[in-house]
């Protein structure tokens, strides 16, 4: 009697070898609700910037090219914001405003895409995602064209990417849902928007590890049209320097590009 009782309270308790159940993975509602609330915030910063003429990053790189422009002008917005961040990051070129910011500077200060451009959307969309628990991967993607001026020799690829050959890129996420990863366009704020596969005809783009994004071509509906994603990182962006942003992106030239 007692070994059938044992049996039962056995086979209502399951399988003795089943182990701990994998986590449920998301789905595309609860993901895109996470990106729409980050979204709505970046826009709630853009929002409240003063710094709305057309042009402010110039503005910038000409006060970091000649600080004495702001001789006697620390009441100008433009200045504060130099003398308050810039000017206390040594060796800052004018080049390299756009990389100088950090996510908690861009909130801080309000600064607007025109300033921090991709690489800016990034970073604070990486901030937000990581405190509301969403996990991301950052992704570099270089400008196909670029990357073939930079690489390609006489139609021969080379080792190394050319000295002087800018590299013109676009900064995104990579983030799960169903399972399989997807590069999310982070300055897209209207909505989730996702990068296509390349080439021609453009198609989904869902892959099983973030690595697998690597090499691969991608449209993200820009007019610098297709790209190369170059890498992919889980760690946030503390790049800040045009220089430092180039290496990330890439300094070899191991992915094919024919131009």
């Amino acid at each position: 009697m007692l070994t059938i009782v044992r049996l039962a309270l056995l086979a209502a308790a399951g399988p003795l070898c089943a182990g701990p159940q994998a986590p449920a993975q998301p789905s595309r509602d609860q993901v895109e609700a996470k990106v729409s609330a980050i979204h709505a915030r970046m826009r709630d910063v853009r929002a409240q910037s003063p710094f709305t003429e057309p042009e402010p990053r110039k503005i910038l790189e000409g006060i970091v090219a000649q600080p004495s422009r702001c001789r006697g002008r620390a009441d100008d917005k433009y200045c504060r914001l130099y003398l308050d961040v810039l000017a206390k990051k040594p060796g800052l070129k004018p080049d390299d405003v756009f990389a100088a910011f950090t996510a908690e500077e861009i909130m801080e200060h309000k600064l607007l895409r025109t300033v921090t451009g991709s690489t800016g959307d990034v970073r604070v969309f990486h901030k937000l995602a990581r405190e509301a628990g969403l996990p991301v991967w950052r992704v570099a993607a270089t400008e196909k064209k670029s990357y073939a001026d930079g690489c390609y020799e006489g139609g021969a690829k080379l080792k190394r990417k050319k000295p002087d050959t800018p590299r013109n890129g676009h900064g995104a996420m990579a983030v799960r849902w169903d399972g399989k990863w997807r590069i999310l366009d982070t300055s897209a704020f209207a909505g989730p928007r996702y990068a296509q596969a390349g080439p021609q005809p453009l198609h989904e783009l869902a892959v099983d590890k973030p690595e697998a994004l690597l090499g691969r071509e991608v449209s993200f509906g820009l007019p610098l049209d297709l790209y190369i994603v170059t890498a992919v990182s889980r760690q946030p962006d503390r790049a800040s320097t045009l220089k430092a942003v180039e290496e990330e992106m890439g300094p070899d030239c191991r992915f094919d590009a024919a131009p």
